[in-house]
């Protein structure tokens, strides 16, 4: 079966060359100047074509099906402000080293800056955070300018992957007429990439680490936002066992009996009169952001003796302003080289830290037994009856936060902590959940999931996806965090409180829908939320005013 292919050539061999690299996902929001970009692409039959009208939530869902293999997922848009929409989820996936490849049609290069209608300067609108740009051959029809405009191309999709996974934007300049097709004939030109093996340690640099590290007795590892990787868990765990320790958090999908994975918990049970038995002279931070903002404080204000950051493209973290090493290279490798060269180091530094954490599990478990209905509450019940080996994406703000609190086994945890901005949180969750074979569940609150509606916009809403949002009547972080509500104005500027209900939402998406008010229907509604394969909302209502304040007495019997 021969394909079909807008009658514009370049279109043909632009389709034609990702297909041969291997990309399959299309997202399209649908417009007039990349109909022949679209109509390659869906006649093309190798393509899944899926259409998302919104380009913001479009953007956020290539991101979360891109979370899953980390190959790039194509985003195609019309001429004019389109491409702007996708600049939050750009801007995350560049943070979180996701790749995209971002194709915005525009208008003749003519009429760019002459008042024609739904055109603007799209050239380099994406360029802080993308690895690279193309502003490509407007029309090529010749042999030569078609062969330097499929190296570009060819130079995109490479660059999806180089020097670190990330988005990349190709700026495509489309004339009238648009929707014509024709058999595909040509075959492109396409440049085969092969990657060399990551730069190792060399010995020399591994002795001296290990003379500077045989120098400190306490040393911490302090790991962020990572992908799941059983290879760098079990190097991890060597290292633990000669007496360092570990800090993490859920978003770094590494669990274990001697990993301290609740850090604001942990760090709340500290007892004030020994807190220098718990700093550490040395910290080895790796992988990507952090959420607990009490570690980032602890260190800034107390540092250790050194800190050494790795990473393999930005190793320049000086998170607590105390930065001795930066080591360009891959964690694992550098890890894996220590281990096998590194002694024993001291065993009270991490049997203090064990036995804090310990001390936490237990207070906290008291605490949330009695606990009085709340997000502290609602947050608890919902991770007693997540038991199956589920992908959860943690919106931002108070959703991301409490999901720090609880210990997780068989779970893997997401969310956008590239930039940590509420948008997106859904579609994120919307993406991942149509290329998972695990289901996904949306963890999230009444703010972000209205901010984010769009996410259901669609006409294909992925089977197993569980969108819990905890309602607690507005923007129930800014009750948590410091400075809102001594403002004089956390209701009217930051709260945004307002009646509001998820159920319009499930409604028009023809999506099952749920709700709890108290400890025991939230119970029941979660057994029917997780009882099937389908697709449902369950909408959590908590006391808008009664959280901070159970949140407080938690933090209090933490330190008791």
């Amino acid at each position: 079966m021969v394909s079909k292919a807008s009658d514009k050539p370049a279109i043909a061999r632009l389709v034609a060359i990702c297909h041969s690299h291997g990309l399959k996902r299309v997202l399209v929001s649908p417009g007039s100047r990349n109909a022949p970009l679209s109509l390659s692409f869906t006649e093309h039959g190798g393509f899944d074509v899926k259409v998302i009208p919104d380009e913001r939530a479009a953007g956020f869902m290539a991101l979360g099906m891109s979370q899953v293999d980390h190959v790039p997922t194509i985003l195609l848009c019309t001429s004019g402000s389109a491409v702007l929409n996708y600049a939050p989820a750009v801007a995350e996936a560049f943070y979180q080293r996701i790749p995209l490849l971002v194709i915005s049609a525009d208008r003749p290069n003519e009429w760019v800056d002459q008042l024609e209608g739904q055109t603007m300067m799209q050239k380099g609108v994406l360029s802080n955070f993308v690895n690279k740009e193309f502003d490509l051959p407007q029309e090529p029809k010749d042999d030569v300018t078609l062969r330097y405009h499929d190296r570009l191309v060819n130079e995109a999709i490479a660059a999806c992957f180089y020097p670190v996974l990330a988005p990349v934007h190709l700026n495509v300049h489309l004339r009238e007429p648009l929707y014509g097709l024709s058999e595909m004939k040509e075959m492109p030109y396409v440049i085969q990439v092969h990657e060399s093996p990551a730069a190792l340690p060399c010995e020399k640099l591994i002795k001296e680490l290990s003379e500077e590290l045989n120098s400190y007795s306490k040393v911490m590892l302090l790991m962020g936002l990572h992908s799941p990787d059983e290879a760098l868990k079990k190097v991890l765990e060597g290292l633990i066992e000669k007496g360092w320790v570990l800090l993490n958090e859920s978003s770094s999908n590494l669990q274990g009996e001697k990993v301290i994975s609740c850090i604001d918990r942990s760090l709340g049970a500290l007892p004030a009169e020994a807190e220098m038995d718990f700093q550490p002279e040395l910290i080895i931070s790796f992988a990507g952001p952090l959420v607990s903002k009490k570690i980032k404080q602890r260190f800034r204000k107390n540092p250790p003796k050194a800190h050494w950051h790795i990473d393999a493209h930005q190793a320049h973290i000086d998170m607590f302003q105390c930065q001795t090493r930066a080591l360009r290279f891959e964690p694992f490798e550098i890890l894996k080289a220590l281990n096998k060269v590194m002694v024993r180091g001291d065993g009270n530094f991490s049997a203090a830290w064990m036995n804090l954490k310990q001390k936490s599990a237990q207070r906290h478990e008291r605490f949330v037994e009695l606990c009085p209905w709340s997000d502290m509450r609602a947050y608890s019940e919902i991770f007693k009856n997540l038991k199956g080996e589920y992908k959860v994406q943690m919106a931002n703000s108070a959703a991301v936060r409490y999901a720090q609190l609880y210990e997780h086994e068989h779970l893997e945890f997401y969310g956008n902590r590239g930039v940590s901005g509420i948008d997106g949180c859904s579609s994120t969750a919307v993406g991942m959940a149509h290329e998972s074979d695990s289901p996904v569940v949306l963890l999230t609150g009444d703010m972000a999931f209205r901010y984010d509606v769009n996410a259901f916009w669609t006409k294909e809403i992925p089977s197993g996806l569980k969108c819990i949002v905890v309602n607690n009547g507005g923007g129930g972080i800014f009750r948590i965090i410091p400075g809102p509500k001594e403002s004089g104005h956390l209701e009217d500027l930051f709260e945004a409180a307002m009646e509001n209900s998820a159920k319009r939402v499930a409604e028009i998406s023809g999506m099952p829908y749920l709700s709890a008010k108290n400890a025991e229907e939230l119970n029941t509604a979660l057994n029917t939320l997780f009882s099937d394969d389908k697709s449902m909302i369950l909408e959590v209502f908590t006391p808008r005013e009664e959280n901070e304040k159970v949140l407080a007495k938690y933090f209090e019997a933490l330190k008791k």
